[in-house]
């Protein structure tokens, strides 16, 4: 698939957007042990071979792939980022969103459901068959007791796969970001209609 510009075109203008935004840092869904989770976007259809058939796991997977690095380098940069999303339609087309809160200080749950009624809104339409929805928050990884900071990814396909995938991270002495391995929890299927 061919990187779409309007993607490009929204991550430039998110990093100015997101300087002024302020961080989440609400309580995570208790965790379970991780899945498999993509270390590289899945590979690109071979030519001259029939249509390639994608679970929506995969869909998902290449969501999350667009959206991570992204929630990274505002963290490497700012340290913190205001809630985003990105969302893929039925032709694969993926577009980035942010809640918008005017001039005000946004507050961080109201964005949060600024991009739920969104996407539920464009799921209902069938313009969306996979959203991610991505928070900068506190979580409590698998095997510890302590919260830490954590980059939560919400992903959710209209086939009813749905998932939030933690990737907790941490600050070195010399100031760099430190993400640990990721673990994931059954989603909340709030996006789509239930199947």
């Amino acid at each position: 698939m061919k990187p779409n510009r309007n993607v490009a075109s929204f991550w430039a203008a998110a990093s100015m957007i997101l300087a002024a935004s302020v961080s989440c840092r609400t309580a995570a869904p208790a965790a379970s042990p991780p899945p498999r989770v993509a270390s590289k976007p899945p590979a690109p259809p071979t030519a001259g071979v029939g249509p390639v058939t994608r679970t929506p796991k995969e869909d998902c997977e290449e969501l999350m792939n667009l959206v991570v690095p992204f929630a990274q380098k505002m963290l490497q940069e700012r340290r913190a980022f205001a809630p985003f999303g990105a969302a893929m339609a039925p032709s694969g087309q993926i577009a980035g969103a942010m809640g918008g809160a005017g001039d005000e200080k946004p507050d961080v749950n109201q964005l949060i459901s600024l991009l739920e009624l969104g996407f539920h809104q464009g799921a209902s339409e069938g313009k969306y068959k996979a959203t991610a929805i991505v928070v900068d928050m506190v979580v409590i990884p698998p095997g510890k007791s302590a919260k830490q900071d954590g980059v939560a990814v919400r992903l959710d396909h209209r086939e009813g796969y749905s998932v939030i995938v933690g990737f907790p991270y941490s600050f070195s002495d010399k100031g760099e970001l430190v993400m640990e391995p990721p673990f994931a929890t059954e989603g909340a299927h709030q996006i789509f209609p239930a199947r």
